[in-house]
């Protein structure tokens, strides 16, 4: 299931995995290569956010990073499971780093290590945890490019959040490319939504022209922020999942994939977004989802098919 902002967090990640490690307080040796790569952790239904490979270097590695927007009891315990499961499957040592998008994300089950010692068997886990509240939003306004739209995530106030905004912007406006720019002000936009309410934020963008440019702006102001950013969909789509809520589900992923299909291929046909209205199965829409990193268009996203004995005929 695709979760909230996973694409805008995903290509961040993918646009330099070097300015996350930075951020993660990574010091990298001379020389070493870093790349991202589609970890597939599937066949053990394990669902880690992104896996980071360090190569050329003494020690290899792979780094684990999860972002989280929303509290789980049980988030210590995930992290220890994708770490272990993607050490098993790559036979390579993994450090796990969590990044928790906002306050609301935090508790105090989360501890950043498991320690389980009765003096003969022992277990010692521990991983990263960046605070984003905590981080300066100075420091993320002068670091990378892409790490530049979690700068107003560091804010306490919403004075200090337009400030670091029209800043974060006026950066961008420097940026060369303008392609970039454009999505980095659209990722900007969309994590905003997590710790504000769509009165604010319009505010904000306001005189913002390469947000204005976006797609992905168009969509989401179209569609509606409350629904599709802030509350993310995960918990909308899981509760929907418990109470049975068939149809509110699939109208969640047809949504998520009209925003972020926008933001990769621009707006769809009438008769492309009729096609993605018109489907009627989990699978499919999910397949779709999975596929939009690796398609070169809307066309070549709706090659991606599933057998039709795979479809749900309770959906």
């Amino acid at each position: 299931m695709s979760k909230p902002f996973d694409a805008t967090t995903k290509y961040l990640i993918d646009l330099s995995p070097i300015d996350w490690l930075t951020l993660a307080g990574v010091t990298l040796e001379p020389g070493a290569v870093v790349e991202t790569f589609d970890g597939d952790l599937s066949t053990i239904s394990a669902d880690a956010d992104r896996l980071i490979r360090v190569s050329n270097v003494a020690k290899p590695c792979l780094y684990h990073i999860e972002l989280q927007a929303s509290y789980d009891a049980r988030f210590d315990e995930r992290v220890y499971w994708y770490n272990a499961l993607a050490r098993y499957e790559y036979r390579l040592p993994v450090r796990s780093v969590a990044f928790l998008l906002r306050k609301a994300a935090d508790g105090s089950s989360l501890k950043g290590t498991i320690v389980d010692n009765d003096g003969v068997h022992r277990l010692h886990f521990g991983y990263g945890v960046v605070r984003l509240w905590q981080c300066d939003a100075k420091s993320l306004l002068r670091g990378g490019l892409a790490t530049l739209p979690l700068a107003p995530l560091a804010t306490t106030t919403p004075d200090e959040t337009t400030t670091v905004v029209r800043d974060l912007h006026a950066r961008l406006d420097k940026e060369p490319d303008s392609q970039n720019a454009r999505e980095l002000s659209t990722a900007t936009f969309i994590l905003l939504g997590l710790n504000y309410e769509e009165a604010f934020i319009r505010t904000l963008t306001q005189g913002v022209q390469k947000m204005k440019e976006s797609s992905t702006y168009q969509m989401i102001v179209r569609e509606g922020m409350q629904e599709g950013i802030r509350e993310g969909m995960r918990e909308g789509m899981r509760e929907g999942i418990r109470e049975g809520k068939a149809v509110g589900f699939l109208d969640g992923e047809k949504r998520s994939l009209i925003l972020q299909g926008t933001r990769r291929f621009g707006e769809p046909t009438d008769a492309q977004r009729t096609r993605i209205e018109s489907e009627s199965t989990r699978e499919q829409l999910e397949v779709w989802i999975l596929a939009l990193l690796d398609a070169k268009d809307w066309d070549t996203l709706f090659e991606q098919k599933i057998a039709s004995a795979d479809i749900d005929p309770t959906l």
